[in-house]
């Protein structure tokens, strides 16, 4: 009873294949379906298809363990007694990118331990030369300031500026670079900030005038 089936196996085998090839490619193959989310060296990340819109989610812990010798009021001739702490030093949750087009950027992040909202601003790009940030954030005002904390080494952090510390202010500043790759390549930032240091609202303070310029005798950015 198999025998006739056995035979017809190989017709029909040459039958699917000769369909297979008078197919033209575009119907055996789907299209690819695009990513909408990653994972990339910031977090997790989405991006659509026209690459107009970016954002990027991810987060940052910093704990801080220490164990101190306590000998304020022991007696002598008794053991020394010890204090250990161990906290959650930053928590962050940041998130960034562009949207509607890679010139508008934006960036947010929030300290959970603290409670606090750290940074809301948006940055628009209309040429090298000029570029409008709004929102709050850190006022670039000296370059240790600027930085991020876990971008620098120890030796790189001071205790002697705290005087100078203009800090995360809300405002609006203008910002670009001039005459890049020449002798005179330079880069300047001036605006209106709040002027209440970190946490202040714009009715708390009469506002300050900001301005910078920055000499880039070698010709390029910093870091």
């Amino acid at each position: 009873m198999n025998r006739p089936w056995r035979a017809l196996t190989p017709l029909a085998a040459c039958f699917i294949t000769a369909v297979s090839a008078a197919q033209p490619a575009e119907a055996l193959t789907e299209p690819a379906q695009p990513s909408y989310f990653s994972y990339g060296p910031r977090g997790l990340q989405f991006e659509s298809p026209d690459g107009n819109n970016f954002l990027w989610f991810g987060m940052r812990l910093q704990t801080r363990y220490s164990n101190e010798a306590v000998t304020q009021d022991e007696l002598p001739n008794q053991p020394t007694s010890t204090q250990t702490d161990f906290a959650l030093n930053r928590g962050r949750l940041k998130l960034g990118g562009h949207l509607v087009s890679p010139a508008l950027t934006v960036y947010t992040e929030y300290d959970f331990p603290s409670e606090r909202l750290i940074d809301l601003r948006a940055t628009y790009k209309f040429a090298d030369a000029l570029n409008l940030r709004v929102g709050q954030w850190k006022t670039e005002f000296n370059r240790e300031r600027r930085d991020s904390s876990g971008e620098q080494q120890f030796a790189e952090r001071s205790i002697v500026t705290p005087w100078f510390t203009i800090d995360r202010q809300q405002g609006a500043v203008f910002s670009g670079r001039l005459a890049a790759g020449s002798a005179i390549d330079s880069s300047y930032w001036a605006g209106w900030i709040s002027g209440a240091g970190r946490g202040g609202s714009l009715s708390e303070a009469d506002g300050l005038w900001f301005g910078r310029y920055q000499w880039n005798f070698l010709g390029e950015l910093l870091g």
